[in-house]
């Protein structure tokens, strides 16, 4: 009777923990908001196997070496820095999107007051479009003075 008991937490464990993994296959590819939610998703479940598939290609590459390596390199590397505190304490929401002149790149806000100080810090998941399709490049922080200076919001 516990072993039962005991397997059937683990299954409802294992299926609740793979039903909170960003769905690919369902995943609008073409709209950046839903891009950035699923890279931000992936990054705070520290899935980096699910982060290498929304990534660029050189990206992607990139994500791999620390998908290989050493559990601590990772810890140390990606999941210790003052971004990883901002992405670990972000709150679903994507507050503004912008788009460069070519609208080849997004920048979606995750972190930072929209009406706040020129100065203050603004974190956004800066992404690239490649094959028609948004991809991960990278988590940056901009002042709010150069964040307004990147490009267009479009509703």
């Amino acid at each position: 009777m516990r072993k039962l008991l005991l397997l059937t937490i683990i299954i409802s464990f294992l299926g609740s923990c793979q039903s909170s993994k960003v769905n690919l296959k369902k995943l609008d590819k073409t709209n950046p908001k839903v891009v950035a939610e699923a890279v931000l998703k992936s990054y705070q479940k520290k899935d980096l196997e699910t982060l290498k598939m929304l990534a660029s290609k050189d990206n992607a590459q990139t994500i791999q070496k620390f998908i290989i390596s050493d559990l601590l390199v990772k810890e140390r590397r990606i999941f210790t820095n003052k971004q990883w505190k901002k992405i670990e304490a972000w709150d679903g929401e994507i507050r503004e999107v912008r788009f460069s002149d070519d609208l080849k790149r997004a920048y979606a806000m995750f972190d930072g007051d929209i009406e706040g100080n020129d100065l203050g810090e603004i974190l956004v998941v800066k992404l690239i479009l490649e094959r028609k399709e948004w991809r991960f490049d990278n988590i940056v922080a901009y002042t709010r003075d150069s964040f307004d200076s990147l490009g267009y919001v479009m509703e």
